[in-house]
């Protein structure tokens, strides 16, 4: 595992730091996406918030654990127990994060002004989430690709805004 670690830390380091920003950027869009607007009270928005919440701050354990496996504190080394433990939580962590964004992309892309379109795209990112929230398990090349969508999957959000006026079940 050590090799796994010292192979990628340059991988793992930029990593690290574009989830700060990331973090930062999808906590502050979801802010503005849906705190500005006079969004309707539905039940599946409440789900979609508190699932993109869990995401978020998954997100930022995973930060933390990303921090301690690539950067040195006060010179302390891992023993291989310990480095056992961040790599599976690092996995585990964004297992988490993935499923939560997969929640909201079906609850919040519901109820955006695209309509039917909307709820395809959502449930289609969703799918994207969930078979991406197992990473050991997927090639690295399709964690990269769940990656960009989760990224296309929030501008998507952007565009289209979120929670219509009027009846949120017509199409």
């Amino acid at each position: 595992m050590r090799a796994w670690v010292d192979n990628g830390k340059a991988l793992l380091s930029w990593s690290d730091e574009l989830l700060f920003f990331a973090i930062v950027s999808w906590g502050a869009g979801a802010r503005g996406l849906f705190g500005t607007r006079k969004a309707e009270r539905l039940a599946r928005i409440n789900v979609g918030f508190s699932a993109l919440a869990v995401a978020l701050v998954s997100l930022l354990v995973l930060l933390l654990v990303v921090g301690r496996l690539v950067y040195p504190v006060y010179g302390i080394d891992l023993s291989p127990d310990a480095l056992a433990l961040l790599i599976s939580s690092t996995f585990g962590t964004l297992h988490l994060a993935l499923l939560g964004f997969a929640v909201a992309a079906v609850t919040l892309t519901w109820s955006t002004r695209s309509g039917l379109w909307g709820r395809v795209v959502g449930i289609a990112a969703a799918a994207v989430f969930i078979v991406g929230s197992f990473p050991w398990l997927t090639p690295s090349w399709w964690n990269t690709l769940v990656a960009v969508l989760l990224a296309a999957w929030g501008v998507f959000l952007s565009i289209t805004g979120v929670t219509r006026q009027g009846d949120p079940d017509k199409v």
